[in-house]
């Protein structure tokens, strides 16, 4: 690598990861498996909303996430977001696959944006008009040679032990399996830690 004293995930490894899964082919030395970064800790209750429940979660992590109007963008729609007059906004799958990986090898959750059905409009208060919904990333693994990223959903689980994944595509893109569709549209990184 050319940064050989670099510590953590890199734009080479990342390039390298997705001209790999665009292939087929899965390397375990490239993504190692991260078990719940979250495990043993408080669960936060959702009560009135899920960006506030997700956020008060990852400081449990140690970490405090981007504010409400941050963040790099995994999936947009600049049609929407014309619609709703929000700002056009530039996709970075890229840097968003860093910041979720370079976190949960330091051991820290990753606050995300998801989308329902995978991306269809969300909620037009947000920057992201496709965000519908706030959830915590805490882990990675591989399953049946599919990388997958293990969620930890604030609203949908009655005690933080219900985690849910997230399967990376050959577009970049991370879609759960679940009814309800989501697919990552923002990531939050990490402004401040605790411990």
């Amino acid at each position: 690598m050319s940064n050989g004293d670099l510590k953590g995930w890199n734009e080479e490894m990342t390039n390298n990861y997705f001209s790999i899964i665009e292939n087929g082919t899965i390397r375990t030395d490239l993504l190692s498996t991260v078990e719940n970064v979250l495990k043993n800790k408080k669960f936060i209750h959702y009560t009135v909303d899920c960006e506030d429940a997700a956020r008060e979660q990852n400081r449990i992590g140690g970490a405090e996430p981007n504010w409400r109007y941050g963040g790099t963008y995994m999936l947009v729609n600049n049609n929407l977001q014309k619609q709703y007059k929000g700002p056009l906004l530039v996709e970075n799958r890229e840097k968003a696959m860093q910041i979720i990986n370079n976190e949960l090898d330091k051991g820290y959750p990753v606050m995300v944006g998801l989308s329902y059905n995978r991306g269809s409009f969300g909620n037009d208060e947000n920057t992201n008009v496709l965000v519908g919904h706030f959830v915590n990333i805490v882990g990675r693994g591989i399953e049946n040679n599919k990388n997958y990223y293990l969620y930890l959903d604030n609203y949908y689980s009655n005690d933080g032990l219900d985690l849910k994944r997230l399967y990376m595509q050959p577009n970049g893109t991370l879609i759960g399996t679940t009814d309800n569709g989501f697919i990552v549209t923002d990531v939050r990184n990490n402004i401040k830690y605790y411990h």
